[in-house]
């Protein structure tokens, strides 16, 4: 089986940085997918070699809708036919691996397994959840934008989501689309592999700023 990488970012100066640092060179088949408005000048020559996608420049992009997240780059790479292979890790840049083997099954990348209601329900997005018509629990669910997916569900979750009545301008729509995937996959505990998410915030959606430069020597 062939295992595809999309690395998810917003600033083209993290690209650059990972690039030169070999950061995620342990992965099968990188390619950096830049998400939002930012300059991009300086990643031509990636661009032209295949290492760099711009969703804004794709066909089908949902790149004017920033709350998204890093999820606008799920719909990239399922509507744009760029998945190539059988399995795909979708990971988001601020992430260190942890003694990384490659799953060659479905899996989700959590912190810890479980999560806490006054976390899952965080500015009552249990209920905008349930306005997407998913079966949401009681019980919370550990939650993560990290995956390793079957080409076949990324394509299906991103289908699903899109015919769902979710609002992309939701101040919070990031943070609910990270519920309804946990609510979509129900994955209870990681599977073999394994990574740390740092949330560094590059998006600024988060309401903490940038966190990059100062988390920086973490990361590389």
């Amino acid at each position: 089986m062939k295992a595809q990488t999309f690395i998810f970012v917003h600033d083209q100066q993290i690209v650059l940085d990972y690039i030169e640092a070999g950061k995620f060179d342990q992965l099968p088949d990188v390619q950096y997918v830049f998400l939002g408005q930012r300059p991009v000048d300086l990643l031509d020559q990636f661009v032209g070699e295949k290492k760099v996608i711009v969703a804004r420049n794709l066909p089908d992009n949902i790149e004017h809708y920033p709350n998204l997240v890093a999820w606008t780059g799920w719909y990239a790479i399922a509507r744009n036919g760029l998945i190539t292979a059988d399995i795909v890790n979708l990971f988001e840049y601020d992430v260190n691996l942890l003694g990384w083997k490659q799953p060659m099954a479905s899996a989700g990348y959590f912190w810890h397994p479980y999560a806490d209601n006054t976390w899952w329900n965080y500015n009552g997005i249990k209920t905008e959840l349930r306005k997407l018509e998913i079966s949401v629990t009681n019980d919370p669910l550990p939650m993560t934008s990290n995956y390793t997916l079957f080409a076949e569900r990324i394509n299906t979750f991103v289908k699903a989501l899109m015919e769902s009545d979710l609002d992309p301008e939701h101040p919070q729509a990031g943070h609910i689309v990270e519920r309804y995937c946990s609510a979509y996959f129900q994955f209870k505990v990681t599977a073999a592999g394994g990574l740390t998410h740092l949330y560094a915030d590059s998006h600024g959606t988060q309401g903490r700023g940038d966190r990059y430069q100062d988390i920086k020597y973490k990361l590389l």
